[in-house]
């Protein structure tokens, strides 16, 4: 009987750190190499590989792409900046040359290379040239961190973006968070009952 209550109180302290995990988040920043990607010139799309392993017992809970005090040289009619996922690309930055053209030249790649190509936000500038700079923020949804959860499976993914006019910025990071996986109650009920059971076999073979 007194195993019985030790393992109870035990299951009990193991609900009790479900609440924890926000406690015991981490966060890893990632700065691409240049900084600036080259200052997103209109003639070239980026391509950048990272390689990273999501922490053992552990799950991305969220993510976040900056890129600091961004500026368009000019107005344009074209003035998109696409940015996405890949599921592989060459570690580190590598900039291809394009011929400004329209378009998403980071799709057109992926799908070339029968790269898994996910598509996160298209920024345009919207103040007039020379106006002011401005932070770009992106937070990932649920659907872009299940993505990046899938591409994540060899260790491996990549951010590509392709500036449709020149983007003058000071530097870019991308930020992961994570938190511990814990038991779904699912299965610490599974585990309940399993104690009970054999709390019972060992009661009816005493008896």
């Amino acid at each position: 009987m007194k195993k019985f209550i030790f393992c109870i109180i035990l299951l009990i302290f193991a609900q009790v750190m479900v609440v924890m995990p926000a406690d015991a988040s981490s966060i890893f920043t990632f700065v691409p190499n240049p900084s600036n990607f080259n200052d997103l010139d209109h003639y070239y799309y980026h391509l950048w590989g990272i390689n990273w392993n999501i922490p053992a017992n552990e799950h991305i809970t969220g993510a976040s792409f900056f890129i600091d005090d961004i500026n368009n040289w000019t107005t344009e009619a074209n003035d998109h900046l696409f940015i996405g996922l890949l599921n592989e690309a060459p570690l580190g930055v590598h900039t291809y040359y394009d011929g400004q053209g329209v378009g998403n030249a980071v799709k057109f790649y992926a799908n070339n290379h029968n790269i898994d190509y996910w598509h996160l936000d298209t920024y345009t500038d919207t103040q007039d040239s020379p106006g002011p700079s401005e932070d770009y923020l992106y937070t990932f949804n649920d659907a872009d961190l299940a993505v990046l959860t899938t591409f994540l499976a060899n260790g491996t993914f990549g951010l590509g973006l392709d500036a449709d006019c020149h983007y003058w910025n000071k530097g870019a990071w991308l930020k992961i968070e994570t938190s511990p996986t814990v038991p779904e109650p699912s299965t610490l009920a599974l585990t309940f009952f399993s104690l009970l059971s054999g709390f019972g076999v060992r009661k009816r073979q005493r008896g």
